[in-house]
């Protein structure tokens, strides 16, 4: 009720409703409502297209769906967006996810 309520409140900042998209987004990837979740990664991305962070989060929703194609995909734009940016922990944590992967591929 919180993210509505900025949502509601934000009309004209695309960043804070941006944001807050993101944020219902992740809380309905942890209850697996996974369609939902997609729907508000779509809302926020729309908002903030270089959000490194709502490609982050999506691409650890698409892991939770097993669907490892489209969460490198994610993870790998996550890297290129920078605003904002991810911190070094989610950077290093994307790199070894996308190292990984790679081993695997061969």
């Amino acid at each position: 009720s919180d993210l509505d309520q900025s949502i509601s409140l934000s009309p004209n900042d695309p960043i804070v409703r941006g944001y807050s998209h993101n944020g219902r987004a992740l809380a309905y990837a942890g209850l697996r409502e996974y369609k939902k979740a997609l729907k508000e990664f779509e809302r926020s991305l729309e908002l903030c297209p270089d959000n490194a962070w709502a490609y982050y989060n999506r691409a650890l929703t698409y892991d939770w769906m097993r669907k490892p194609a489209k969460a490198l995909d994610d993870f790998k734009t996550a890297l290129e967006k920078n605003n904002p940016p991810l911190n070094p922990l989610k950077r290093d944590r994307v790199k070894a996810r996308l190292r990984r992967a790679k081993k695997h591929v061969r």
